[in-house]
C-alpha cells in the first residue's frame, strides 16, 4: 500500500512537471513574434531613432501621442537602458494583443518596471502602450513618471506666482484656486482657502 501511494505521488509530480514544461514552451513559442517587435522598438528607442520607433507604434498609439511628446517622455524619464524581461514573464498572446514587461534603468541606476501592451494591426505586432506600473492603465502611448524639465518648472512657478499676485491685486482668489489640482480643491474647500 505504501509503495502504491509513493508511486502515485511520483507520477502526479512528473505529470505536473511535464505540464509546466509544456506550458512554458508554449508561451515561449507563441510570443516570439510580439517579443521580436518589442525588441526592435526598444533598440530604436535606445539608439534614439524616435521617428522609426514611432513608425512601429500602433495607429491608436500614434493618434494619442505624437513623436515630440513620446521623445519628451523618454528624455524626461532619464532612460539609460531599456531591457525586455525574459520570455518567462510574458503572457500568452491572444489573437489581437499581448502583454510584456521590461525594465527601464534611469541615469541614477534605478530599475523601473514597464508594462508593454502589444496590438496586432495588419498582421503585424505594434506597440500600443509602454508605461510604468502606476500609469499602465492610462491608455495608448508612452507614459513614465517624469520630473518636469527646468523650463517647465519655471513656467509652472511663474504661472502660479502671477496667478497668486493677480488674486492679491484683485482681492479675489477664485481663479487662482480654480487653477489648483483637483486633489487640493477636494482637501481644502475654497472657503477655508480664502
Amino acid at each position: 500500500m505504501r509503495k502504491f501511494v509513493i508511486w502515485n505521488i511520483v507520477c502526479l509530480l512528473l505529470f505536473i512537471a511535464g505540464c509546466m514544461g509544456a506550458l512554458t514552451t508554449l508561451v515561449g513559442v507563441t510570443t516570439t513574434d510580439s517579443a521580436e517587435s518589442v525588441g526592435q522598438f526598444i533598440e530604436l528607442l535606445e539608439s534614439r531613432d524616435f521617428e522609426s520607433a514611432f513608425g512601429q507604434a500602433s495607429s491608436v498609439f500614434q493618434s494619442s501621442q505624437d513623436v515630440v511628446s513620446m521623445r519628451s517622455n523618454f528624455d524626461n524619464a532619464g532612460v539609460a537602458k531599456l531591457e525586455l524581461v525574459p520570455w518567462r514573464d510574458r503572457t500568452l498572446e491572444r489573437r489581437l494583443d499581448s502583454d510584456m514587461r521590461a525594465y527601464l534603468t534611469n541615469g541614477y541606476g534605478d530599475q523601473i518596471l514597464l508594462w508593454i501592451k502589444m496590438a496586432r494591426e495588419n498582421d503585424q505586432w505594434k506597440v500600443l502602450a509602454m508605461a510604468d506600473e502606476l500609469r499602465r492603465h492610462i491608455g495608448p502611448g508612452m507614459w513614465f513618471q517624469t520630473i518636469p524639465s527646468e523650463e517647465e518648472l519655471r513656467k509652472l512657478t511663474d504661472s502660479s506666482i502671477s496667478g497668486f499676485a493677480k488674486g492679491l491685486r484683485d482681492n479675489n482668489f477664485e481663479e487662482f484656486y480654480g487653477s489648483m489640482s483637483r486633489a487640493f480643491q477636494v482637501g481644502v474647500p475654497f472657503t477655508q482657502f480664502e
